[in-house]
């Protein structure tokens, strides 16, 4: 997926359909009516939920791949060069006919993020192209809640157990959540570690508070973390312990990618063999350094200057 990034006002956000903050899929002809009414053409980033924490990844110089499909298009080599000048790997990237899927961000002035999705290619990935895969290699696979619509996250998860790999899975939505609610707790006792943010852990556990949403997420699975946005991010770990990451305060501009560049951190720590609180703590760096720029990237040399602090011991 890649994503539209565009600067909207509030009384933008009355005039369409759908909750300010969530996340909705559209057709091509509505993503086209919408892109047409933007007070400015939009920027254009590589993007995707798991495709920005693979992108991260790599970045932080761990071996990445991204599972997903592109169309033969200007979006999908954008993707692609991205994805290989990171240092990841585009041998599962799958090319298709049809368009390249676009997620239209809408940033309003208090870095709220509103989106509307426009699939493309990527939902007609099959249960059967995620269960050939080999896994193997790795030693955590993310998939996103948004695979569920295609149908494919059982088959998935069972694949990366199959070859030794750690499940993960980002709830995504609350969308997402209330719509594939029965799927999702069935795949659940398969997941090693779970990621949600408040709105995504109230829809999943019914409770309110975030104690009370990091418990009951801690009874599903194995590791579960609850982020909180500039409150930080909280975890419990395989041990039944409860951590609290404190956020970088910095000023945001643009919250895109946030979540996605926290999980990155995380996971490169946790493959570091780090401990969770440690590799908590990266996670935070990285979600303060890319709100602080528009879209999901960082520039090279923050890139460059993260992956020397890592080699010195800085983390």
């Amino acid at each position: 997926m890649v994503d539209l990034v565009s600067a909207v006002d509030d009384v933008f956000l009355d005039g369409i359909s759908g909750e300010k903050g969530g996340r909705l899929s559209v057709d091509p002809e509505e993503m086209r009516s919408l892109l047409a009414s933007l007070p400015a053409p939009p920027r254009m980033f590589p993007g995707g939920s798991a495709a920005n924490t693979a992108l991260a990844v790599a970045h932080l110089g761990i071996p990445a791949s991204v599972l997903g499909k592109v169309g033969p298009d200007a979006e999908g080599r954008l993707f692609r060069e991205a994805l290989t000048q990171a240092g990841g790997s585009d041998r599962e990237l799958l090319e298709c006919p049809g368009n390249t899927a676009k997620c239209l961000v809408l940033v309003t002035p208090d870095a709220e993020r509103t989106m509307r999705s426009d699939l493309g290619v990527s939902s007609s990935i099959t249960a059967a192209e995620a269960a050939e895969r080999d896994y193997s290699p790795f030693g955590i696979a993310e998939i996103e809640g948004y695979m569920f619509f295609p149908g494919i996250v059982r088959e998935a998860v069972r694949a990366i157990r199959r070859d030794g790999a750690t499940p993960a899975l980002d709830l995504a939505s609350f969308e997402v959540v209330r719509q594939f609610r029965r799927e999702l707790m069935q795949v659940l006792p398969e997941i090693g570690i779970l990621l949600a943010n408040e709105e995504e852990a109230a829809a999943l556990t019914g409770e309110t508070a975030p104690e009370a949403q990091l418990s009951a997420m801690g009874r599903l699975v194995p590791m579960a973390v609850l982020k909180l946005g500039e409150k930080g991010a909280l975890i419990r770990t395989e041990a039944g312990e409860d951590i609290l990451v404190p956020a970088e305060t910095v000023p945001a501009a643009d919250t895109t990618a946030a979540g996605d560049l926290w999980a990155a951190g995380f996971f490169c720590g946790l493959l570091r063999g780090w401990s969770p609180e440690r590799a908590g703590r990266l996670g935070a760096h990285l979600a303060a350094l890319v709100v602080q720029v528009p879209g999901s990237q960082l520039p090279q040399e923050e890139w460059a200057k993260l992956r020397q602090e890592i080699a010195s011991g800085r983390w």
